[in-house]
């Protein structure tokens, strides 16, 4: 609940996924997020999870949204995980595409929801996501 998440199963998956490339290498620095611009927190909430500080980890709202959308046709199924889905993928799973992985996420987004806390899931989604090519980083304010 309090140490900087240094290294994630996502990370490990993308260093073996481009072993044979020379020109990568997983560049993460930990920064907390009352050092992370407010202005960049906000922007990526508002594109990640418009409603992060108002669901339970799931945004049941989307879901329907977007199971509507694929009954009525309107184009393929597309994602609607949650920065608090996100988090658990990143962290607790090898970011696989099957009906298993997304069972085993739903139970670490409860427990993150129930243990850690809104803050501290954007904290760490900011700290763990993956922002580029290898680049796992947020944008401190000092950078802006």
């Amino acid at each position: 609940k309090y140490v900087p998440v240094r290294y994630t199963p996502l990370m490990l998956k993308r260093e073996i996924q481009f072993s044979k490339d020379a020109g990568f290498c997983t560049m993460q620095y930990w920064i907390a997020l009352g050092d992370i611009s407010s202005e960049a927190i906000e922007a990526i909430v508002l594109s990640e999870d418009a409603r992060f500080w108002e669901h339970g980890g799931i945004d049941l709202r989307e879901l329907e949204r977007m199971l509507s959308a694929y009954r009525k046709g309107d184009g393929c199924l597309r994602g609607c995980s949650t920065i608090s889905q996100q988090v658990a993928k990143n962290c607790f799973t090898f970011c696989s595409d099957t009906f298993l992985r997304k069972a085993v996420e739903l139970y670490w987004t409860a427990l993150i929801e129930l243990i850690w806390g809104k803050e501290r899931i954007l904290e760490v989604y900011l700290n763990v996501a993956e922002m580029g090519y290898g680049i796992y980083a947020p944008i401190h304010r000092r950078s802006l």
